[in-house]
Parts: structure tokens; sequence; C-alpha cells
């Protein structure tokens, strides 16, 4: 037993095997003889069934983590790429309203000077 990782006293093995003796001795008086010898067996492997449920479940969930991690990673880099666009849109538009004003001081200037230009003409 214990080269199957199982570490228990002989006495252990022995009080197991005796209940599981006693156990197919009453199923074999309820239900016959081969009956009892599948119900046994499906007694047996039940929590195997469990274990291997439960590990198939705890790889998806893991799978799913991995999927989650792996969508917030790409999320948040769309999210600052998103920033950096809105950004420099932001400085185009302050920009351009920028080189507007300047283009209206010009025209200002050029119309200030036409009309010093009429005036002096005038003059």
């Amino acid at each position: 037993m214990a080269e199957r990782g199982c570490y228990v006293s002989p006495q252990q093995c022995e009080d197991k095997f005796n209940d599981l003796n006693k156990r197919y001795k009453r199923l074999t008086d309820i239900l016959g003889r081969g009956t009892s010898c599948k119900v046994q067996h499906w007694v047996n492997s039940y929590p195997l069934q469990l274990e291997e449920k439960k590990l198939h479940i705890q790889a998806q969930m893991l799978e799913l983590k991995k999927q989650r991690y792996k969508w917030q990673r790409f999320s948040k880099k769309k999210d600052r790429e998103l920033n950096m666009m809105r950004m420099e849109n932001e400085r185009m538009k302050l920009e351009n309203e920028c080189l507007s004003l300047e283009l209206r001081q010009k025209e200002m200037e050029l119309d200030l000077t036409s009309k010093k230009t009429q005036l002096c003409k005038i003059i």
C-alpha cells in the first residue's frame, strides 16, 4: 500500500476489508449474486467519477481564467490606444483652432493695412 502512496496501518486495511466484505454479503443476501456485483462495482467507481468530474471542472475554470486574463490584457491595450487617439485628436483640434486664429489675425492685419493705404491715398 505504501508504494501506491497510501499510508495506512495493517489494522486499518483489515478493518476496511471486513467492512466491505460485510456490505457485499448484505447486498448478496438482498439482491442476489449477479446484481450485487454490479452495484458494488458502481459504488466503488462512483468516487472516481466524482474526482474526474471535479478535475474536469477545475481545468475548465483554469481555461476560463486564462481567457479572462488575455481579454483584460487586450482590453487594457485597446483602451490605452483609444486614449492616445483621443489625446491626438484633441491636440489636432487645438492646433487647428490656433491656426484659424492666426489666419484671422493675418486677415485683420491685411485689412487694416489695406485701409491705411486707402486712407493715405485719400489724404
